[in-house]
């Protein structure tokens, strides 16, 4: 589970392929709080189950997306899976590049390569005008963090008000990378919910039901 630590550091335990990130989180007298990261590497045997566990078929593989990159298929592909399951108007995501293609058929391991993190989905209620300044944030960071974006769909939605869906990483901020998608709950009247189901699971459904 991830915690929202102060008003854009998020942190969470995560998945990488052989082992996984723990993230431990002590109170401190005077309200200070010390964040401890370590990785835990799982033994060989345990490894080729995971690995072979079918969770979803594509259509075609899928190739990693390069260092600052648009509306790759891989990002792309998970915007459209936060706006079906999501019910919303317009997704947004962004990903770091990954090492290899997946598919087409879809593993338990593959799953956990691209989602490592116990992420939620959520939807913010956003203006037509911050839908556009948000994606303009995001293509301004993608070259310094050699990111992958992907947004549905390419123009705002008609209408006064936007349901957008993201994942809580990003609407905490992205650890700092994202000021004005922190900036949206600063607003106390402002309508979101948490979907409280994890990205991998958004992804996985949207697979099963599109593929």
């Amino acid at each position: 589970e991830g915690e929202k630590i102060a008003e854009s550091f998020y942190v969470q335990s995560g998945c990488y392929g052989k082992g996984y990130s723990r993230a431990t989180i002590k109170k401190l007298p005077g309200g200070q709080k010390m964040i401890r990261n370590v990785f835990v590497e799982l033994p060989e045997a345990k490894l080729p189950a995971v690995k072979r566990k079918i969770a979803g078929r594509l259509s075609s593989p899928l190739s990693a997306p390069e260092g600052a990159s648009e509306n790759a298929p891989f990002p792309r592909l998970v915007a459209e899976s936060l706006r079906d399951c999501a019910d919303a108007d317009a997704a947004i995501f962004e990903c770091g590049a990954f090492n290899k293609s997946v598919g087409p058929e879809l593993t338990e391991f593959d799953l956990y390569l691209l989602f490592p993190y116990e992420d939620h989905a959520a939807v913010v209620e956003v203006t037509p005008d911050e839908y556009v300044n948000l994606i303009k944030e995001c293509r301004g960071k993608l070259r310094k963090y050699k990111s992958a974006l992907g947004f549905s769909p390419a123009t705002p939605p008609k209408g006064q008000k936007i349901n957008l869906a993201v994942s809580g990483y990003m609407l905490a901020g992205g650890g700092s990378r994202h000021p004005e998608f922190a900036k949206l709950l600063e607003k106390k009247d402002r309508r979101w919910r948490d979907l409280k189901t994890p990205m991998r699971e958004i992804f996985r459904k949207h697979v099963l039901k599109s593929h």
